[in-house]
């Protein structure tokens, strides 16, 4: 036990000891510098120095390891650079910068996965990064400098911008072009508080093409390898999204089907849900019940439950979430389909259909339950005061879209402790095929 703790307190690196070494571990050591003959190490694929407190900075031979694959170096605290001659590393694919000084993002257009959270220096991205065409994994959560996210690389699936408190602006468009092929992706700007209204105006504008053509997508891909969640981004504000045709006072929006509509076959739902929080803590999962009830008279009906989103507990820190946030969310119906489709000929057609939102702790299997009054109304639109007023149902639905009205008194939302109440919508254009 002696020799591994003078281990971790070893300052300088000897050389390398043999060029053949494929992965090298120096993580929680004093070391201060590499060695300038480390370009030596060929067929070095991993390089792990997480938490050398004490590294200042990185030798230029680094970038001759033509084959690295994951570089490590979370938690060098005291790492202010990085050096701009490794933008030739073709195989680096992890790049772990968390927790450093680095006052620029590295410019490596191999990298897949990229982690510069709990930076304090970083305030702006490299407009550049939208030629990032492998990154698949950007996370910024805790860079409290960080005021803008430039346009981003098409094939990016994960954003975490989770508690960038000086965020302010993002890119029009935020996505420099969507890929026609299906890309589950997930965008998390929570505790974002300073945004500014053009920027989740973007958001929504961004979530509102990826859905449209989520559901393109659908009606072509092998369903044997689509995940259940598609899409999905969060992000502070109480205002309902325009393009969502059912909305609700409360945390469950129930709808009718269109006739036929399980000739079309039911592809995809766009889900948007505004949660009003209370004292929450950061690790609860936002859920969606959908059930369907038979239209033949029997009291059975069929029902499944997806997560649409979640407040990830960050780096087992907890964290308050006071205001009030949007959840977008794309969800797949195909495994919903094959539960009626297995009920057999014999049963009929639902007609009529429901989604009960609801928060859980990651903790705890079951909810609390809040008791929130209020009102249902399907097919209605919010007015400037945060209420909802009647549309106009005319005699005729356009394509796609399902018009009714429903109102309740009372409902009760399950919630977590601080839960205070929750506002649903539903998206009912192109959820089934033509």
């Amino acid at each position: 036990m002696d020799q591994l703790k003078s281990l971790k307190e070893v300052e300088h690196f000897g050389g390398v000891i043999s060029d053949k070494l494929e992965a090298l571990y120096l993580d929680g050591t004093a070391i201060k510098e590499l060695p300038c003959d480390i370009g030596r190490l060929q067929r070095l694929v991993l390089l792990n120095m997480k938490g050398c407190k004490k590294l200042k900075r990185l030798p230029d031979s680094l970038g001759q390891l033509k084959v690295l694959e994951e570089l490590i170096l979370s938690g060098c605290s005291k790492l202010n650079e990085f050096p701009e001659t490794w933008g030739n590393m073709s195989r680096l694919e992890i790049l772990l910068l968390d927790e450093t000084a680095i006052e620029e993002m590295p410019k490596i257009l191999s990298v897949r996965r990229l982690c510069l959270s709990k930076n304090e220096k970083i305030s702006r991205l490299p407009d550049l990064i939208n030629k990032f065409s492998q990154l698949q994994w950007l996370d910024l959560k805790y860079c409290k400098n960080l005021t803008h996210v430039p346009q981003l690389p098409p094939n990016l699936q994960c954003l975490n911008v989770h508690g960038c408190s000086s965020l302010k602006t993002v890119a029009k468009p935020l996505v420099c072009s969507i890929p026609m092929k299906h890309i589950n992706s997930t965008f998390i700007f929570t505790n974002c508080n300073e945004l500014e209204q053009a920027a989740k105006e973007e958001i929504v504008a961004y979530a509102e093409r990826k859905c449209h053509l989520l559901s393109s997508a659908l009606k072509r891909c092998d369903e044997s390898c689509v995940p259940e969640i598609l899409f999905c981004t969060s992000f502070p504000g109480c205002e309902m999204p325009s393009w969502f045709s059912h909305d609700a006072i409360g945390s469950m929006v129930e709808f009718e089907f269109p006739p036929h509509w399980n000739h079309n076959r039911l592809s995809g739902i766009a889900l948007c849900v505004v949660v009003s929080f209370q004292n929450c803590q950061n690790h609860a999962n936002l859920t969606v019940k959908f059930s369907c009830e038979p239209n033949n008279g029997e009291s059975s009906c069929t029902s499944i439950t997806w997560k649409v989103g979640s407040l990830i507990e960050q780096d087992n820190q907890e964290e308050t979430v006071e205001s009030d946030h949007v959840f977008i969310g794309y969800t797949n119906c195909l495994d919903f389909i094959k539960l009626v489709e297995g009920q057999g000929p014999r049963i009929c057609a639902p007609t009529k259909a429901s989604l009960e939102f609801s928060v859980t702790e990651n903790r705890v299997s079951s909810p609390r339950n809040d008791e929130v009054k209020g009102k249902i109304k399907i097919n209605g639109t919010r007015s400037a005061n945060g209420c909802f007023k009647d549309q106009a149902v005319g005699n005729e639905s356009p394509k796609g879209q399902w018009q009714t009205y429903i109102e309740t008194s009372s409902t009760n939302i399950p919630g977590i402790n601080g839960f205070n109440g929750i506002y649903s919508a539903l998206r009912a254009y192109e959820m089934y095929n033509d």
